[in-house]
Order: C-alpha cells, then structure tokens, then sequence
C-alpha cells in the first residue's frame, strides 16, 4: 500500500473516530448528526478543492521528455499531485470539519458554511483580481513588445530606404560625374589640338621629333630613346602612302596601340606586329604621336598624323572612364586644372 493510501486511511479513521467515541459514551447519534457530518465533508472539501484548484496550487511543471524518457517525470508529476493533494486539500478538509464538530445544530453549521464560503469567495475573487491584473500586465507586455517590434521594423525599413535612396544618388552622381568628366576630355583634346598648332609641334613626312633618338634594330624592332628632360608618351604608326596622293595606308596593329611612356634619358624598344594582309605593315616609314589630350606634355606629331584625327576626331571615351567616384573626380580635378592655365 502506498504512503499516500495510508495517511487517507489514518485521516479517515481519526475523523470517525469522533463518531466512535459518541457511541461508546451511551449518546446516539441523531439522523441530524450524520447529515451534518456528510454536509460538512462535501462542503468543506468541495470549497478547498476549488479554492486550491482557482489559486494553481495543483499546477506543475510541463514533462518535455518523451516515450520511455518521460516515465521516471511523469510518476513524479503524480506523486507531487497527491502531495499537493494531501496538504492542501485532505489535511485542511479533516481540520475543518474536526472543528465543525463541536457544532450540533444544522443552522449553526449553515451559517460556518456560509462563512467560510465568504472567505473562499474573498480568496477567490482577490486570486482572480491579481490574475487579471497580471494579465493586464502581461498584455502591456506584449503590446509593450509588438511596439518596439514595429518601431525596430520601421527603423529597418528607414535606414534601409535610406540606404536605397543613397545607392540612387550615388549612381545618379557617378553618371553626371561620367558625363562631366566625357566633356572635360573633349574639352581638352580641342585645347591639345589648338596648343600644337600654335606651338609649331609637328613636322612633315620622315621628320622626327626633337626630343627622341630614333634606332632601326631590324625590319621590326625600333629602339627610342627619350632625349627630353621629361617623361614621353610615345605611340608609333607605321604608313605608307599612295603615288601621287596624299592618302595614307596605315597599318591596324599600330593604331590600336596604345602610346608607351619613356622616361627621361631611358631607351625603351617597340616590337612592330607584322601583318601580311596590309602593305603598311611591312614598312619602316613611321607616323609619330608624341603625347595625347590627355597626356599633353610634351607632344609632337607628324603631319600626316594630325590630318587623320582631324578627320577621325578621337573618341575621348577610350580610355575607359572608371566606375569608380573618386577615381572619375581625380581626374575631373586634374582636367580642369589643366584647362585653367
């Protein structure tokens, strides 16, 4: 038999013991007597059991184990119940009718009744008011919660409208800036062509510029050297033109490349591609292009030279005008300033 089987036992026969005691005094026990005994143990234990069930004294903690895990938590669930049984419910349950016995009349003991039934409604009603106060609480919590959440999530979507808006302006920037710096180098490839015509920098058909020296190192290598006491971009065209015209053949290899910085005093060698398919190709009569728009100082040309940029302006797009802000403002910087002078 369980312990929690035996102290029911021992509770019972202590409250019969009460009505043992009246019969071996002599004194019967009325038909009253025993209603009022019956009353008083439905009553009592029905307000108790409520009271404790209204005030969660019965709750316990939840079993999260599972299958054969959940067998060891699950029998002390039962044993923490029938504790809780026993002390909240039985053990007062007893002592309130022990003390009801000392009362022989039905209206005395309706009127304990309806005592104890105020104070159980007073308990009640007080645990339902603190209930319903912490779930007031409880709510503002949570409304407390929802709020900063849709603060938060208002703040997100600020920052990251920001965010977007700043992306559109910094593209939007970058394209005017592009655009800016396109018409700077226009800008400045006029200048370039006025500054060389005005200086006298160019010379005609086999002339070299003043400040290279210039070596053949077989059909198609060139040694230069820059004489200058400044740092040279040079770009070489191989040509060759039509008897007794003054169109020029040149050849493609060349015109795609790009002119190669020499510095001062130093000797650099061209390797000219050679190319079968165009006569230009196989000559060593050379266009020279020193110095560009961009590049302006120094510049030389040959005449022949500047004659086809005239009429093929150069497409101031090449070279490619960087993605990057910074890199496009440097150089809108650097243009500018040059035109200045």
């Amino acid at each position: 038999m369980s312990v929690f089987a035996k102290v029911l036992l021992a509770l019972a026969s202590i409250f019969l013991s009460g009505g043992r005691s009246d019969r071996d005094s002599g004194e019967p026990r009325s038909f009253g007597r025993e209603i009022s005994g019956i009353l008083d143990i439905v009553f009592i234990f029905a307000i108790v059991s409520f009271l404790v069930w209204k005030l969660g004294l019965f709750t316990i903690k939840p079993i999260e184990a599972r299958g054969y895990d959940a067998i060891g938590p699950f029998i002390v669930a039962l044993l923490m119940l029938g504790l809780k049984a026993l002390l909240f419910v039985l053990l007062p349950t007893f002592l309130i009718c022990m003390a009801l016995r000392g009362f022989d009349s039905i209206g005395a003991r309706l009127v304990v009744y309806g005592v104890v039934a105020m104070a159980g409604a007073g308990i009640y009603f007080t645990a339902k008011k603190n209930a319903e106060a912490e779930a007031q609480q409880a709510y503002r919590k949570v409304e407390a919660a929802e709020a900063s959440r849709r603060q938060t999530k208002s703040e997100a979507e600020s920052m990251e409208q920001a965010r977007e808006q700043a992306v559109l302006r910094e593209a939007e920037d970058l394209k005017n800036s592009r655009a800016r710096l396109l018409e700077l180098r226009n800008q400045a490839r006029d200048r370039w062509r006025a500054d060389v015509q005005a200086a006298g920098a160019f010379g005609a058909e086999g002339e070299f510029p003043p400040m290279l020296r210039v070596f053949q190192d077989g059909p198609y290598e060139v040694n230069i050297t820059n004489a200058g006491p400044t740092r040279a971009c040079v770009k070489l065209v191989r040509t060759i033109r039509k008897p007794g015209t003054e169109v020029y053949l040149r050849c493609p290899a060349d015109l795609f490349r790009e002119c190669k910085d020499i510095p001062s005093r130093a000797t650099v060698k061209f390797y000219m591609q050679f190319d079968e398919r165009s006569p230009a190709c196989r000559e060593q009569r050379y266009e020279f292009r020193v110095g560009h728009p961009l590049k302006p100082e120094p510049s030389w040309w040959s005449v022949s030279a500047l004659a086809y940029i005239d009429e093929n302006p150069m497409d101031m797009r090449e070279p490619e005008i960087s993605n990057d802000i910074l890199a496009v403002r440097s150089e809108i910087a650097k243009i500018e300033k040059w035109l200045a002078r």
